[in-house]
């Protein structure tokens, strides 16, 4: 064999030449060690180091601080859900940026604002000032909803009696959905949770919405664009303090259906109910992943927002922020697992492509709320694949100056 090998170094010599095949074989060995060091750098980055801080996330993916020490942190964090959404096509010249709700501290009635974050700079700027304070926004899709901004909130921080939904055109107006009478706190919606818009079908033209209070507590409404009271949709009364507080449609992807998920906090009541559950257009509950159930691995203490990725590295599950810092993969089996873990806190998400998640939670180390950004990191093969067509690239320039 070694003869073969010799002979056939000494052919290519004779037909390329010896300076040729030197240059080759260098290449060759700059190719081996550009894997080695691409693959030891990919297991180091995403299987040892934590991404910031004491905060840990999954292999595969990378996490990094967009905006630092977000204002209006509440004293109880529970009370809290600073929303994300990503804006998106159409909706002014803010389009790929990050709207974030930020909760004011007072009783004002005008306390709330909707910061906007810039996504390649990460500056923030007030965007809005809403009604009360705000906890979630979602885009209208379109429909007799339109395509502006709604947002959730409650009059009084202190109360949960008199929640409101503020509709939020392209230019910042504001203006309640259906202007009921501000005086009547009752006419209002309920204590601002997270809001999920249908445009048809079983379940109808409605802004659907999970309540902590008011006069349907701690259950999920409905009401049409034309605003006003909105009427009852199921109740979760029998689950102590169970707020509804994460709402989405499923998409009918990756084995999901498109009911009502619901994502359910129960603020250590009923620990044991804390999960994401799926109510149909007739309003029977199913159950997808709680605390007590094995498949979700002891990571649901309680869930925050929810939201389904539209495929690609995040695949096609259910992501769920929850208060115990985590943000939690859940597939339509149930099993769960971390995406994120080692936060203070984890409230909002928003995908803004099939590549790149946003996220509101609280650092470990300094206690601040910030906005994350989690994308996925390639594998090594294409970074190989890169370097070896930089050496390639190379070894073609090389040739041309050598009169070949």
């Amino acid at each position: 064999m070694k003869y073969q090998t010799a002979l056939n170094h000494f052919s290519l010599q004779l037909i390329l030449g010896k300076e040729t095949v030197s240059r080759i074989n260098q290449i060759r060995l700059q190719c081996s060690r550009a894997l080695a060091f691409v693959t030891f750098s990919f297991v180091v980055l995403t299987l040892v180091c934590p991404a910031l801080g004491g905060i840990v996330v999954a292999p595969g993916f990378q996490m990094e601080l967009v905006n630092a020490n977000l204002p209006g942190l509440q004293t109880d964090h529970r009370s809290m859900t600073p929303g994300v959404a990503v804006v998106p096509a159409g909706y002014g010249t803010y389009e790929g940026d990050i709207f974030v709700a930020n909760r004011g501290s007072s009783s004002n009635l005008f306390d709330g604002e909707i910061l906007r974050v810039d996504r390649d700079l990460g500056t923030r700027s007030l965007f809005a000032e809403v009604n009360g304070n705000p906890s979630f926004l979602t885009f209208g899709p379109g429909g007799s909803f339109g395509t502006n901004l709604f947002v959730s909130s409650n009059q009084n921080p202190s109360s949960t009696t008199s929640g409101m939904v503020s509709s939020v055109t392209n230019t910042g107006t504001v203006s309640l959905l259906g202007n009921p009478d501000p005086d009547s706190g009752s006419d209002y919606l309920f204590g601002g949770v997270d809001l999920a818009i249908s445009t048809g079908g079983a379940f109808g033209e409605y802004l659907y919405a999970g309540t902590s209070g008011g006069f349907i507590s701690d259950s999920v409404t409905r009401m049409t664009s034309a605003g006003g009271r909105a009427s009852p949709f199921y109740d979760f009364g029998g689950i102590l303090s169970g707020s509804p507080r994460g709402l989405a449609f499923g998409t009918g992807q990756g084995g999901f259906d498109q009911n009502l998920y619901v994502g359910l906090t129960t603020l250590n009541t009923s620990p044991a109910e804390a999960g994401v559950y799926v109510l149909d257009s007739l309003g029977t509950r199913l159950s997808l992943a709680t605390a007590s159930n094995p498949s979700s691995n002891g990571l649901i203490t309680s869930i925050a927002e929810i939201g389904f990725s539209p495929g690609g590295p995040f695949g096609t599950d259910l992501y769920a922020g929850d208060l115990s810092g985590s943000i939690l993969r859940i597939d339509s089996s149930g099993n769960t697992s971390a995406l994120v873990s080692g936060m203070d806190y984890a409230f909002g998400l928003a995908f803004a492509d099939s590549d790149t998640l946003y996220l509101t939670g609280i650092d470990p180390d300094s206690g601040q709320l910030n906005l994350y950004r989690v994308t996925s990191v390639p594998e090594p093969s294409t970074y190989a694949l890169a370097a070896m067509g930089l050496l390639g690239l190379g070894f073609i320039g090389w040739k041309r100056r050598k009169g070949f």
